[in-house]
């Protein structure tokens, strides 16, 4: 897989999370994202580097799989925010650049793109394909989310899956997702 398969796989992935959306709710959306979760978490992973570049113990094997999934989580929001508005200039794109200026240290290319493939295998995971569930499973499913996460979660389909979404539009991920394993690309 390359850079270009991985992005027709995140944007399939965001049309599916994020298409009942308007493309101004999307942008929206996106910023918000961003500013909430990947900005911050992103420059707490490139801070502790080089605080630990510093330190006698080297760079903890955590800190580069959490590098790794922040390349991963901003190259989504990264791909899909570029295709929402021509790919004007953004802090997101200079965020990417940073993110994978820091992950060229530690990884090479091939690195950085399983990781990126394992991070978008894992997000599509949180739909379930409507041919492995029926709707009465994907009610009651939608039931033991409701209490996991102590909101009202309701099942849609969406382009073959059945997603899972909070009164918020948020998607709650079903028993059936699995998180992403990046352990031994470290």
């Amino acid at each position: 897989m390359n850079f270009q398969e991985l992005d027709k796989r995140v944007l399939e992935w965001n049309e599916i999370a994020n298409g009942h959306r308007s493309k101004e709710e999307r942008i929206i959306t996106q910023i918000a994202q961003c500013q909430e979760e990947m900005v911050n978490e992103a420059l707490n992973t490139i801070f502790t580097i080089e605080k630990q570049k510093t330190s006698d113990y080297g760079i903890d094997k955590d800190i580069l799989i959490k590098l790794l999934d922040d390349y991963a989580d901003s190259l989504f929001v990264h791909t899909e925010y570029g295709k929402l508005t021509g790919f004007k200039w953004s802090m997101y794109y200079e965020l990417l650049e940073l993110i994978e200026y820091y992950c060229l240290d530690f990884f090479n290319e091939l690195t950085m793109i399983e990781a990126c493939q394992r991070v978008i295998e894992s997000n599509f995971t949180k739909f379930v394909p409507v041919d492995e569930m029926t709707q009465d499973q994907a009610i009651f499913e939608a039931g033991l989310i409701s209490g996991r996460y102590n909101c009202n979660c309701v099942p849609e389909q969406v382009n073959g899956y059945w997603v899972f979404r909070d009164e918020n539009g948020k998607i709650r991920k079903p028993s059936t997702f699995k998180p992403v394993y990046l352990e031994d690309l470290v």
